[in-house]
């Protein structure tokens, strides 16, 4: 294995612990997101159930308007009857009379009705409201952790990118430009080991000539499967890279 495959190997490393840092702040950005959307939810679903509430109160104070009028009518008209002389009117206005009271019936229903609706109405808000502060509670939880641990991440990150350029620098750029090319198309693995005369990227078994230059030439060889940089290290000692699933 040649010093700069070492040196390749080691910003292998470096990036594999960089990407790992940027997966957990992505995940507790993600996660404040997500809490944060949660509560917008929340918060909108209460608007719409108290605007619910409002447009049954109005027309229960609608229907209770009518039917106290209603009623009103009614006594005026039974009052009346006193004073009719004719029988004639007499029956006609009896009719009236029982007309107005079968309509409110109707309207006594449809008020005893809608009380049962803002009583419901009123349980779901006050069910939504609690909610709501549940899901600000762990909004707010949430932001705190992110703080705390976003900024000791991304100045961790910053140091291994210090550590990383000062080794890059030390690396042939074509070997360099190769390796990212390949980091890009590969998930992040462009260098790999020999494990059992296997590609450890891909798992395939590597052409016995190639696997006898590995192991004694200095030279810069290639998977012919999926183009990893393959170094050999004898008795296939653990690397980082052999933790990796692919």
């Amino acid at each position: 294995m040649t010093i700069e495959l070492m040196q390749l190997e080691e910003v292998q490393h470096l990036d594999m612990k960089v990407q790992a840092l940027m997966k957990t702040r992505a995940n507790l950005l993600a996660q404040t997101d997500q809490a944060q959307q949660r509560v917008e939810t929340q918060a909108k679903a209460l608007d719409a159930r108290k605007t619910e509430l409002r447009s049954v109160t109005v027309e229960r104070m609608e229907k209770e308007s009518e039917y106290n009028a209603e009623g009103e009518k009614i006594r005026r008209w039974e009052h009346r009857l006193l004073e009719i002389k004719t029988n004639r009117e007499y029956q006609a206005l009896l009719r009236e009379i029982d007309m107005s009271k079968r309509a409110n019936e109707h309207l006594e229903t449809d008020v005893l009705e809608l009380m049962g609706r803002l009583e419901g109405l009123e349980r779901d808000v006050h069910v939504a409201e609690e909610l709501l502060r549940k899901l600000e509670t762990e909004r707010d939880a949430a932001r705190k952790t992110a703080e705390e641990h976003v900024s000791t991440l991304e100045d961790q990150a910053r140091s291994l990118d210090e550590k990383r350029a000062d080794l890059v620098s030390k690396i042939p750029e074509p070997l360099l430009r190769r390796y990212e090319t390949i980091r890009d198309r590969r998930g992040g693995i462009a260098l790999v080991a020999t494990v059992d005369g296997r590609c450890h990227g891909c798992n395939i078994q590597l052409p016995p000539q190639l696997f006898v230059r590995l192991q004694v030439r200095d030279t810069v060889e290639s998977c012919p499967a999926c183009n990893r940089i393959l170094f050999f290290r004898p008795q296939d000692a653990a690397t980082p890279q052999q933790q990796i699933e692919t």
